[in-house]
């Protein structure tokens, strides 16, 4: 037979290993999106290729602004996630 005492502390238990586990599932959803923003590294890449003469203008031309289209898209997404997940 369990006492109230026991269940009113594993209650609480169990709500905050609920909520420890919800934060680490969020932190490992944004993360990704808050670091996938490389324009930087993009850029610098594609320069140096078409210096080089490796890479058609075309391409680097899409590449950098795939790029630059991730640095809005993803940090608007790794904000909009939290507030669609604790709803």
């Amino acid at each position: 037979m369990s006492s109230p005492l026991f269940l009113v502390t594993g209650d609480q238990a169990l709500s905050t290993e609920l909520l420890s586990l919800l934060v680490i599932a969020l932190i490992a959803a944004l993360t990704p999106l808050l670091v996938a923003t490389a324009l930087p590294i993009i850029v610098a890449v594609t320069t140096l290729e078409l210096r080089a003469g490796l890479m058609r203008p075309e391409n680097a031309a899409a590449l950098v602004g795939a790029g630059a289209l991730s640095v809005l898209v993803f940090p608007l997404v790794a904000s909009w996630l939290p507030r669609t997940s604790s709803s």
